[in-house]
């Protein structure tokens, strides 16, 4: 078995199912990577998650365990080829974190391009598959045969994964304090809505209860919490809140889901939010605790949930105000003598006959 470099605007092909895209770069329907551990697969899924949106590969990625024709047991991702430069930007991670990737359509994959050859490589003599091998990877002078064993959903990993602390994750600028959530216990929540609404913090709360995650979970036990959403929290409140039993402050993670701050998940939510049902809300609590909220969430604003005093036993009559005309207001004025000489002498003269008028003014 060998492989051959492509040559621009090559036309055919010995491996099946492949063809030049428009930049001359050879493709299959799929990408297929192979990792020799999940810590590979996962690694890559998070450096992938973090440059670019797996929502784009979601419909056809898939991860499965294969088992070699020498007894090893490898991790296969296969992807969408949806473009050369989606493929380029899976080849360079693929191979940061020690894996090797293919292209093809069916069967048969061979190795994708790289330095050496820049527009991708050709199997040679490609002869028959052996019994029970499911599909074939050919690189460089050895053909690889692979039998699966089993799929691996990837929202079953994605929520298998634990989030992981940062440092330094509690301290969080303004742009991140733009918009959290809190998780207040219920004994608290009446206290805790009117601190924020006494600190002109924009907020909006609703009461939760997650889903049930099993029928052996204890039914008398009290699982509901009130979920604040709050905007442009200040850092001193944050800081109280961090640091006060019964409080938990999450981050948003795309829009169905919240991270708890000071963690993050391996795997960038945001970039597969279609994993996320519209229904749901998902909040990643520490020690592996993924809650599973009714959704969209709906909320009431704090100000119509602060307590009104009502003093029903002490009735208090309106008072009544009876219209009056309006009340005249006057200045006292009387001349005063001048304690300097005058600077400028202004005289009038006035006819005999307009002596009356004056006297009236």
């Amino acid at each position: 078995m060998a492989l051959e470099h492509v040559a621009q605007g090559q036309t055919r092909f010995f491996t099946p199912g492949v063809a030049p895209d428009p930049r001359g770069i050879l493709l299959g329907r799929f990408c297929l990577m192979t990792f020799p551990t999940l810590e590979g697969g996962v690694s890559w899924l998070r450096l992938y998650s973090s440059e670019a949106s797996l929502d784009e590969l979601m419909a056809n990625l898939t991860i499965t365990k294969c088992r070699t024709a020498l007894g090893s047991r490898e991790i296969i991702i296969q992807i969408p080829a949806v473009s050369s430069y989606a493929a380029d930007r899976a080849a360079r991670l693929c191979r940061l974190v020690g894996g090797a990737i293919y292209t093809g359509t069916a069967k048969h994959y061979v190795k994708y391009r790289d330095d050496r050859s820049p527009y991708g490589y050709d199997a040679v003599d490609i002869g028959a598959m052996p019994a029970q091998t499911d599909f074939m990877v050919h690189g460089d002078e050895f053909a690889q045969g692979y039998m699966k064993e089993g799929d691996l959903p990837f929202s079953r990993l994605l929520f298998r994964l634990s989030i992981r602390k940062l440092p330094g994750g509690q301290q969080l600028g303004p742009d991140d304090r733009g918009e959290l959530f809190l998780a207040v216990a219920r004994g608290l929540s009446d206290g805790i809505i009117r601190y924020l609404w006494r600190n002109r913090v924009e907020a909006h709360a609703g009461l939760f209860t997650p889903n049930a995650t099993s029928a052996f979970e204890e039914q008398g036990r009290e699982r509901g919490y009130m979920l604040i959403r709050a905007r442009n929290l200040p850092e001193r409140i944050l800081a109280l809140f961090l640091g006060t039993p019964g409080i938990d402050v999450f981050r948003p993670a795309g829009a169905n889901a919240a991270v708890a701050v000071g963690y993050a998940h391996p795997i960038a939510l945001a970039s597969c939010a279609s994993v996320f049902p519209n229904d749901t809300f998902h909040v990643f609590w520490p020690n592996d605790r993924v809650d599973v909220l009714p959704g969209p969430l709906a909320m009431s604003d704090i100000g119509d949930l602060t307590r009104v005093d009502l003093e029903l036993d002490k009735p208090r009559d309106p008072t009544q105000h009876g219209g009056t005309g309006a009340e005249p207001i006057g200045v006292q004025l009387k001349l005063a003598a001048s304690m300097g000489p005058p600077r400028r002498v202004v005289g009038t003269l006035i006819q005999l006959e307009h002596g009356g008028r004056l006297k009236r003014i």
